[in-house]
């Protein structure tokens, strides 16, 4: 039989139950701080508005990139690509994010800090070279006219064009961001988010195999671009016409630089350079040598700087409180805090292999970690250095599919 007073008890326990709404932003954010987790950090942040509201007031440290583990958003197999996974370094372990399904069928060409996206639908797809930018994880899309999203050349053909890269000026929110796209036909193509009613100028097309573009990078607002090997640096000025569209208004060959062809071991592996930026600095990162018989992967760094005399680049020995995340895609220097993250540390460079390794077997050293979205495993090695002197590198690797892992930047968790 409940007395009076048990009746006052329940009432004053369930007086003492605070909801998550009502909690402080400041104890919020300190729970929030002690989820060690990006995975869990992502799993509150979603669901709780409270939460989110908390991290909105009280921002992280820049979070590590996540590894994408398949560029395509497509339907492989006949089933649709309802879920992308997510390979979080810090715990090894996969998310899982169900994307809009406006960005299937397209390939992942480009990213920026916060999740966001850039996707281009190939000529095999109706409609053809249609570009979408859109964030992973609120699923919002940048609002684009029929000319930004649709890519034309005047001068190359349309069949077999695709788009290798796409580069922000910064964040696509805003109405000033610069697009920088790189092709197989033209040499780097421009386009602003706030101009719908022009499209894509184009810089440079059906150039000599030895002058495409690797990689192009905005640095400090500019936009660079660096050939096979590294040999050449380009710097593009970009202005605005009278109706405030973007046009390169003119072209710089800043630097001029051999470095000896690598000698590859197998047809699975190239050279490959990157461009990052790093504490304001240009910064391009070599793939210089894959030796047989030990099969060892090195890496040359070198740092941008403007003498009296032009610019040059200068070789770099230590990444010092910095970690580099490169791929064929989207690469980014992140800042590692004493001790480091857990599964990642200062002074090291994570790489996606831009190709698949399919003599993967012959390798003693490999991991196996997690299967991609297209169920084709993947592995992580250590590579070995050539002296050691030399920066530390690890790499992502996938067996077969052409749909190679890239790294995506969440937003701040």
């Amino acid at each position: 039989m409940t007395t009076g007073d048990d009746i006052m008890e329940q009432e004053a326990s369930a007086a003492q139950v605070v909801r998550w709404s009502e909690l402080p932003y400041d104890v919020l954010a300190m729970i929030r701080s002690r989820v060690t987790s990006p995975r869990d950090r992502v799993r509150f942040t979603a669901v709780c508005k409270p939460w989110h509201a908390a991290a909105s007031c009280h921002p992280s440290p820049p979070a590590l990139p996540l590894l994408l583990l398949s560029a395509w958003y497509g339907q492989p197999y006949g089933n649709p690509a309802v879920i992308k996974s997510l390979y979080c370094l810090e715990d090894a372990k996969v998310m899982r994010v169900r994307p809009a399904r406006a960005i299937w069928s397209n390939w992942h060409v480009g990213g920026h800090d916060g999740g966001w996206i850039a996707l281009w639908q190939s000529d095999q797809v109706e409609p053809p070279n249609l570009i979408v930018i859109v964030n992973l994880f609120s699923g919002a899309e940048v609002a684009l006219s029929e000319k930004q999203r649709t890519f034309k050349c005047n001068v190359c053909s349309p069949h077999g064009f695709f788009i290798r890269k796409i580069a922000f000026s910064e964040a696509p929110t805003s109405s000033s961001c610069i697009l920088a796209a790189m092709t197989n036909t033209c040499r780097v193509t421009v386009c602003k988010v706030g101009c719908p009613d022009y499209g894509w100028i184009t810089q440079g097309c059906r150039q000599r195999q030895r002058e495409k573009l690797e990689d192009v990078a905005f640095c400090n607002g500019e936009l660079y671009g660096i050939t096979c090997y590294g040999e050449k640096l380009f710097r593009y000025d970009i202005g605005l016409d009278n109706d405030g569209a973007p046009v390169i208004t003119a072209v710089h060959l800043l630097v001029t630089q051999s470095y000896n062809s690598p000698t590859r071991w197998s047809i699975d592996d190239e050279s490959v350079v990157y461009l990052i930026l790093r504490r304001c600095k240009l910064v391009m990162a070599v793939r210089a040598r894959v030796l047989p018989p030990e099969r060892v992967t090195s890496f040359n760094l070198f740092e941008l700087v403007n003498k009296a005399n032009g610019h040059r680049w200068a070789e770099m020995r230590s990444l010092e409180d910095h970690a580099l995340f490169l791929g064929p895609k989207c690469s980014m220097a992140v800042h590692v805090p004493v001790g480091g993250h857990q599964g990642v540390h200062r002074n090291k460079i994570y790489y996606s292999n831009h190709r698949p390794l399919k003599n993967i077997e012959s390798f003693s050293d490999v991991v196996y970690l997690t299967r991609t979205d297209d169920n084709d495993p993947m592995y992580r090695r250590q590579d070995k250095r050539v002296s050691d002197d030399e920066i530390k590198s690890i790499g992502y690797y996938v067996k077969v599919s052409p749909c190679t892992p890239t790294w995506l930047f969440p937003p701040f968790i």
